[in-house]
């Protein structure tokens, strides 16, 4: 987006919509729009982690959990808590990305079957 004002973020993400892409992202936020219809998910093992989707917010999660980097008080390797918090309206598809967040990260830890 080259001007961010509501205009601007309502027509991108109904031009996603349209186009079969449900997810968005505003710098560290992941916008989701429900499509009302069932959408292909990614292997999220050849994700890239720029693609917005709740696959990529739980790999950068865990990621950031479990090696802290040079900017934090923490040691290097020392394990850091991580919140992702979702929000949205009746409808609007928490459930689905939760359970997409929370199968990424049980599959991360390698304890998913």
């Amino acid at each position: 987006l080259y001007f961010i004002n509501e205009p601007c973020i309502l027509m991108n993400l109904e031009n996603r919509s349209i186009n079969d892409q449900a997810y968005t992202f505003m710098a560290s936020v992941l916008v989701a729009v429900n499509p009302l219809k069932p959408l292909k998910n990614p292997d999220p093992k050849s994700l890239d982690p720029s693609t917005p989707h709740p696959y990529s917010v739980a790999e950068n999660a865990f990621k950031q959990m479990m090696f802290a980097n040079d900017n934090t008080a923490f040691s290097i390797g020392e394990s850091v808590n991580q919140s992702v918090v979702t929000s949205g309206e009746s409808g609007a598809g928490k459930t689905e990305s939760c359970k997409m967040v929370l199968r990424h990260l049980v599959e991360s830890t390698g304890t998913g079957k």
